[in-house]
């Protein structure tokens, strides 16, 4: 028994000495494979500076290029570089505070050094700095760090009050982060938020994100508490909140779906007040032909050495997509637009998609033909209240230059606007084109066969 242990206690030190070895190699890899995807994004540029593996720990660094061969003929253009100093200890036995068990733990940085003069940071801090570990698992944990700097530049002066980010990555990407406050000055006014905030959940191959190819999963950017204030242009804005939610969606094997919806909570302008405010958007049924093609596009024009040459691969990437995209009836839904202002409340919805499209057009732009294909049918609601309030603001800009109206005082304009906003509402309740409720005008519409229905009045869209 105790020969054994002895042999058991010998492979196991045996394992440790020679996985690091291993371990290097794949880390070695992983950043080949990382160098090779930035290249085939769109606008980045990455080649290997140097890369040293020894038995337990590997280094080197890598210099980033952002603006490569697409803006390479622009007239001003000046790429910008930065070098990335990366560094690894090799596991599964560590002897940091990653450790102690995990394949690998590592870091990278930018140094501030490299910065234009204008941005101004402590000395001697990076302006990026990652750090983590690859669990025995697989599992890629990070922790991400950009601290405070300033910028001045002529007469405008930027405050950013630094990020900090943690994630995970394995099979799917799962990352939070945040600012502190940002804050613009300049003698037109002063800008400022209290944070950003950024939260990831990215599932499959995550690296598809830096070819732009599809990638399923929700991401979230958030603007908290944004301010504007400007004695010179008399203004006082204030928005609780401003965020963008998307979506990405496998539906089968080949169509996928992605939806977009961007939120405001609590809108102050001066005297303009807007408590909620949504926007949501989707694309259905898109072809993985047709986000392939897209990303070839994206890749083709960075590689471009003439401008000019742009709308010949666009033309290519139209041609070689389109008949995918309309074979599988896309379609293009407003799936809500609505916002809430003290004189009332606004809600409508569009769903649209192409059908029937087995042939396309020649010329493609034939308008008769895609009016014929498509599909639609929408309602919008309003609140009568916020109907007569945003009517009399339209009435008084459209009257605003007419003499009669500028002599009336304004218990007499106010009539005259309120004249017309009811004449305009009635005319189209009488048309059918408005249904009218105790509280609320209503239409609901329909397009089908080149005939748009709104409220059961047809309207031949014809060309």
């Amino acid at each position: 028994m105790k020969k054994g242990l002895i042999a058991g206690a010998a492979l196991t030190a045996a394992a440790l000495l020679i996985t690091p070895r291993f371990v290097g190699q794949s880390i070695e890899q992983d950043i080949n494979q990382l160098i090779d995807n930035i290249n085939k994004a769109p606008g980045y540029q990455a080649e290997s500076l140097r890369h040293n593996r020894l038995w337990f720990s590997s280094q080197g660094a890598i210099r980033i290029t952002l603006g490569g061969q697409m803006f390479a003929n622009m007239p001003g253009h000046e790429p910008v570089s930065f070098d990335v100093e990366y560094a690894a200890e090799h596991g599964p036995l560590l002897f940091n505070a990653q450790g102690p068990l995990a394949w690998a733990s590592f870091w990278a940085s930018v140094d501030g050094d490299q910065l234009p003069e204008e941005v101004q940071l402590a000395e001697g801090e990076p302006f990026y700095l990652t750090e983590g570990n690859i669990s025995l698992g697989g599992t890629i944990n990070m922790h991400d760090v950009i601290p405070r700097f300033s910028v001045e530049a002529e007469d405008v002066v930027i405050e950013f009050g630094g990020f900090e980010g943690r994630g995970a990555l394995g099979k799917t990407l799962n990352y939070q982060g945040g600012t502190g406050l940002i804050s613009v000055s300049s003698e037109q006014g002063i800008f400022s938020l209290d944070k950003i905030t950024v939260n990831l959940d990215v599932e499959n191959n995550w690296q598809n994100g830096l070819t732009l190819s599809f990638a399923e999963g929700s991401q979230q950017v958030a603007l908290h508490n944004i301010r504007f204030s400007s004695e010179v242009h008399g203004q006082q804005v204030s928005i609780e909140s401003l965020t963008l939610n998307t979506l990405s969606e496998k539906v089968s094997d080949e169509l996928n779906r992605v939806a977009f919806t961007y939120a405001l909570n609590n809108v102050q302008a001066n005297e303009f007040s807007m408590n909620k405010a949504i926007f949501t958007m989707s694309l259905g049924n898109l072809h993985n032909d047709v986000l392939d093609g897209y990303a070839r596009l994206l890749e083709d024009i960075q590689n471009m050495a003439d401008p000019d040459d742009l709308p010949k691969p666009a033309q290519d990437y139209l041609n070689d997509i389109l008949g995918a995209l309309v074979k599988h009836q896309p379609s293009l839904n407003i799936d809500e637009l609505s916002f809430v202002l003290p004189a009332g409340e606004f809600n409508g919805h569009l769903n649209a998609e192409l059908v029937g499209v087995d042939v396309l057009p020649d010329p493609l732009n034939d308008q008769a033909f895609w009016l014929q294909h498509v599909s639609a049918n929408g309602k919008v609601s309003a609140d009568i209240a916020l109907v007569n309030y945003l009517g009399g603001v339209a009435m008084r800009q459209q009257l605003a230059d007419n003499p009669q109206f500028a002599d009336m005082n304004e218990d007499q304009q106010q009539a005259v606007i309120q004249q017309q906003v009811d004449g305009g509402i009635q005319m189209l309740v009488a048309q059918g084109m408005l249904e009218q409720t105790d509280e609320k005008l209503i239409s609901n519409l329909t397009i089908k066969d080149s005939i748009l229905t709104i409220n059961q009045q047809q309207i031949p869209l014809g060309l």
